[in-house]
């Protein structure tokens, strides 16, 4: 299959990216050769929207805050360029819901519900803090009803950056859980074909969803 230039970009970028929960001192060279690299790669396949990034040509000396902001709009600009291209980066994913048992169940909605105290909590335009309690309850629903689409909780991680985007205050404890949550499921989908032959579901933690959804090290 020939991809489109966007997915082409986002397959290409994906190999040194570093998630923006990651981030720590001794991961600033990772994440500005990340940076780097994505920004020429988007120039080269001439890929629209790119954010404005400063790289620090000296990451030792440059402010981790300042690389994190960087790396927060890369980070979104890729979510945005995954959710646009997903059907042609993974085909699998089109319309297909993931199955959850009751540990699964318990787990995802305790998630949820600490995502809304962060997001009630945070400084953001009403009406994109209805967006994201919208994605949320779609995601709750889905949940109850003992499966979800992969795709539900990538919108609602879509949503909480493009908050993060446009100033909002205090949220990234926020999307730091709702990264775990996304990954997870995602996960999650891609052990189908393991689940035919044994079909009890893997618990959560072992694909990166721990047992306190309030998880002080992923809200930092």
């Amino acid at each position: 299959m020939v991809m489109n230039r966007e997915a082409l970009f986002y397959q290409r970028a994906l190999n040194q990216r570093v998630n923006v929960s990651d981030l720590n001192p001794q991961r600033a060279y990772q994440a500005v050769l990340y940076m780097e690299q994505a920004k020429l790669l988007a120039d080269t396949l001439e890929i629209d929207g790119f954010p404005d990034i400063q790289i620090p040509e000296n990451p030792r000396e440059a402010d981790i805050e300042e690389i994190r902001e960087n790396l927060f709009q890369v980070e979104r600009f890729m979510i945005k360029m995954y959710n646009r291209n997903i059907f042609d980066l993974d085909n699998s994913l089109r319309n297909q819901f993931v199955s959850l048992d009751e540990s699964w169940k318990q787990k995802v909605s305790s998630y949820i519900a600490n995502i809304r105290k962060h997001v009630d909590a945070a400084e953001v335009d009403e009406a994109l803090k209805e967006r994201i309690f919208a994605k949320l309850n779609q995601l709750q629903n889905e949940v109850d009803r003992n499966r979800t689409r992969v795709a539900s909780a990538s919108e609602a991680l879509t949503t909480m950056t493009e908050a993060v985007g446009q100033s909002a205050k205090n949220l990234r404890p926020a999307v730091a859980l709702m990264e775990r949550v996304t990954g997870s499921i995602s996960k999650l989908w891609r052990t189908g074909e393991e689940r035919e032959k044994q079909p009890q579901l893997p618990a959560p933690q072992e694909l990166g969803l721990p047992d306190n959804g309030e998880d002080e090290e992923a809200a930092e």
